[in-house]
This record gives C-alpha cells, sequence and structure tokens, in this order.
C-alpha cells in the first residue's frame, strides 16, 4: 500500500472516527479517569522534597564538573569509548565534521539535541557539504 493511501485512509478514519459519540464518550471519560487517578497518585509525592533533592544535586555537580567529567572521560575510556572534548562551539563542530569526513560519511541522520542547536551544527554540518537530517 502507498504511502499516499495510507495518509488518505488515516484521515478517513479520523474523520469518522471524531464524529462517533461512543469513541467521543470513551476517549473522554478515559482522559478524565487518567487526570483524576494522576491526580490521586502524586498526593503522596513529595514533590517539593524531591526539587529541593535534584536542586542540591544539580548545584553539588556543577560545583565539581571538572571532577565529573574526568571521572567520566575515564570509565568512558575504559569501556571502550574515544572521548573528545572541546573547548568552545567550533571546536565542537569542527570534531564532528572531522570524525564524519575522516569516516567518508556524506549523509547523516541525527536526532533532534539541544547541544547541536546551541552550536549550530546543522548549518556548519551543511555549509561542508554533508547531506540529511
Amino acid at each position: 500500500m502507498s504511502e499516499g493511501l495510507t495518509s488518505l485512509r488515516f484521515r478517513q478514519n479520523a474523520a469518522e472516527a471524531v464524529l462517533n459519540p461512543s469513541l467521543r464518550h470513551a476517549l473522554r471519560k478515559s482522559t478524565d479517569t487518567f487526570a483524576i487517578k494522576r491526580a490521586q497518585g502524586m498526593e503522596s509525592v513529595p514533590m517539593e522534597a524531591w526539587r529541593e533533592a535534584a536542586s542540591a544535586i544539580r548545584m553539588q555537580v556543577l560545583n565539581n564538573l571538572p571532577a565529573y567529567l574526568d571521572r567520566f572521560s575515564a570509565k568512558a575510556s575504559q569501556a571502550g569509548a574515544m572521548v573528545h572534548r572541546a573547548k568552545d562551539s567550533q571546536s565542537a563542530r569542527d570534531i564532528v565534521f572531522n570524525i564524519l569526513k575522516d569516516h567518508g560519511v556524506r549523509k547523516i541522520v541525527k536526532a533532534k539535541s539541544m547541544v547541536t542547536e546551541e552550536i549550530h551544527l546543522n548549518a556548519y554540518l551543511e555549509d561542508r557539504g554533508m547531506d540529511g537530517w
């Protein structure tokens, strides 16, 4: 079955389902039940205490980040990974590009990542002939 035909059937089925009173009722009931059960389940969860604990852990890690990075690098290397460290966005982009180039990569598929967006990796790779996404 072609993708276009599948898409058309999906749209037709969705349009019929939206107009079906039984399905609408079932969906509303399940949505309401989920919201009620979730609220009931969360009543006993100490969210504020967990937020404070998470914040304290985050600050502890940030205050000792070089040691954590060294520890991670050592463990990752021991496990067979190759660890690269970049001093800035430009060197990070260069490292990624050189790895791809050294392996003869021309087409790439990459998951969305905030880091790659922050360092403008997509445009950098496109400017150097990489194709994909």
